[in-house]
């Protein structure tokens, strides 16, 4: 009889949902992978497009690489214009390196130490709010 190794199933590095206006995405420490990155930048699109009002992302130091950023930089400028984005992450680090990136960007994507901040930087209202938190603790427990 054949030993049956067990398949591990590789939890993702970014994990996205509409929840009414606003697009939320979530990383953990790690950067996506390529495919992974060009599904989100794909799922971003299609929100902008859509109307979302706003992308908030919750990252624990995860994210795009400078070709992935390319990609979605790329993305907007087709687009001729950026959503709003906010950022919450517990790393000064990471705030501090978003801030330097909106140098390069049309329209500055805001970074914050907590997600009721970003809510609060997008315009998502207080009754808003409780459905965005929940959604967004699924998605961190989707990528951790």
């Amino acid at each position: 009889m054949a030993n049956a190794s067990p398949r591990l199933k590789m939890k993702p590095n970014v994990a996205y949902a509409r929840v009414g206006d606003f697009l939320l995405m979530a990383h953990p420490e790690t950067a996506p992978t390529d495919e992974e990155w060009d599904r989100a930048v794909e799922a971003i699109r299609e929100a902008a497009d859509s109307g979302a009002r706003a992308l908030i992302v919750h990252t624990l130091g995860g994210g795009p690489n400078a070709a992935q950023r390319k990609k979605v930089a790329a993305m907007w400028e087709a687009r001729g214009a950026m959503i709003d984005i906010a950022v919450t992450t517990p790393s000064a680090m990471v705030r501090g390196v978003i801030t330097a990136l909106n140098w390069f960007l049309s329209r500055p994507v805001r970074a914050f130490a907590t997600l009721r901040e970003s809510m609060e930087e997008v315009g998502a209202s207080p009754s808003q709010q409780p459905e965005l938190i929940v959604a967004m603790e699924q998605l961190k427990d989707q990528v951790r």
